[in-house]
């Protein structure tokens, strides 16, 4: 949902606006010393990080370097060129 709205919206700062309108945070996990973590507003920076993640379209990495060919099939088509 989070990509399809990007593409209609155009922004990462209103898709941001978006999830906040429709109430939806980052899903929270328990946490060694707090308790919970994450459970939140998705910020701009989360959401780019997201977004640009190579890892949906069935590529890995590791330290600068990617591999074309990961361990599992994607998640999401990559966008023509």
């Amino acid at each position: 949902m989070i990509f399809a709205r990007y593409l209609e919206l155009g922004s990462v700062r209103a898709l941001a606006d978006d999830l906040d309108r429709w109430g939806n945070p980052q899903q929270a996990r328990g946490g060694y010393r707090t308790g919970t973590i994450g459970g939140g507003r998705f910020g701009v920076g989360a959401l780019a990080h997201l977004l640009k993640n190579r890892f949906y379209i069935g590529e890995g990495g590791f330290i600068g370097v990617r591999f074309t060919a990961a361990r599992h099939e994607p998640i999401l088509e990559p966008a023509p060129v």
